[in-house]
């Protein structure tokens, strides 16, 4: 690294987006402004918040008597969430739906594999290499990784929580500002999560119509995108090149 790092500017030229004119040696881009939107939460928002906070700080200490493996992996989760929290509610909701449906899955695949385990176990003189492969599956479910010792309990409250929230602040501030500030103008939105692409999708929506709005993503579509006139959500298709 040492030895190559000098030659980088040999073969690579990095603009300052700033300082770059036209032929005429005007600047093509205009200087950046940065300001601040201040919100407050909803006494919904703040219970939910607060219950997962507790969570985090909850699994950061079951983590640290975890093994090194184990102990990075879930850090690596909770990091995951907090991230997923900064974007919107509906982000974190998605992501802990998901989570708690693969720990019910593994419950029931846990609870299927027992019952042949009984069965072959009454043949066991013909059935050893079966039983044999049952156990290593049961053992990898057994020892999935988990955030907490009552990690399932404490998902669906978190999730009830959630459920609670009818609106985000957060969103309805973005609106706000549109509206105030940015009327009759297009507007770039940059979305980390595309559950938070979903839910300002839907509101914009709601306020000011399907034809409002596109989207940009990787995937060239979205999910659950509410259509009040539909009274369900929907999924959007748009391709990158239009």
């Amino acid at each position: 690294l040492q030895e190559q790092m000098p030659l980088l500017r040999d073969v690579m030229i990095r603009n300052d987006k700033q300082s770059v004119t036209d032929m005429k040696g005007g600047k093509l881009f205009f200087p950046l402004s940065v300001r601040s939107k201040t919100y407050h939460y909803s006494p919904e928002e703040d219970q939910f918040y607060n219950k997962l906070t507790e969570f985090i700080l909850t699994g950061k200490t079951y983590a640290s008597g975890l093994n090194d493996f184990n102990q990075r992996a879930v850090m690596l989760t909770l990091i995951c969430m907090q991230k997923l929290a900064s974007s919107s509610v509906a982000a974190i909701q998605h992501a802990l739906e998901g989570r708690l449906s693969r720990l019910d899955g593994n419950r029931t695949e846990l609870k299927t594999l027992e019952q042949k385990l009984e069965i072959l176990e009454d043949h066991e003189a013909i059935e050893s290499d079966k039983i044999n492969q049952l156990e290593e599956q049961i053992v990898g479910l057994t020892k999935s990784i988990r955030l907490m010792q009552d990690e399932e309990p404490r998902l669906k409250e978190l999730i009830q929580a959630a459920d609670a929230i009818q609106q985000e602040t957060k969103i309805q501030k973005i609106l706000e500002v549109v509206e105030h500030e940015f009327n009759n103008r297009q507007v770039l939105f940059f979305t980390e999560y595309k559950a938070t692409q979903s839910l300002l999708m839907s509101a914009l929506i709601a306020r000011h119509g399907e034809a409002c709005v596109t989207f940009i993503n990787g995937d060239e579509q979205v999910e659950d995108v509410i259509v009040p006139s539909e009274k369900k959500s929907r999924r959007f298709r748009e391709k990158r090149e239009t």
